[in-house]
């Protein structure tokens, strides 16, 4: 199971946030490629005092959900040759919504 952060707001409402390599475990790609979509604005995000990027496990999810669909349409031949590359298209063609 995947760590989170209970993160409170002043309203008492809390949210789970996941680390970049949280992130990139349930999309599957590089923790480096999550910071890129960070700092792009492709991935909202929360960064710390410190510096670090936080992510809200909700839309996380969502996005993953919306990646997997769109893998399953893609063809077989492209995915064995490439899972990788085409998991990036993919995620650009999410962000580029």
């Amino acid at each position: 199971m995947t760590n989170t952060r209970d993160v409170r707001g002043s309203g008492g409402e809390g949210s789970q946030f996941l680390t970049r390599s949280e992130v990139a475990k349930l999309l599957g790609v590089s923790p480096n490629t999550v910071t890129r979509w960070a700092r792009e604005g492709r991935l909202p995000c929360q960064v710390t005092l410190g510096g670090h990027h936080r992510f809200d496990r909700e839309l996380v999810e969502q996005m993953s959900r919306r990646l997997v669909a769109g893998l399953l349409h893609a063809p077989l031949a492209t995915l064995n040759d490439d899972a990788t590359g085409e998991l990036e298209r993919a995620a650009r063609a999410l962000f580029s919504i």
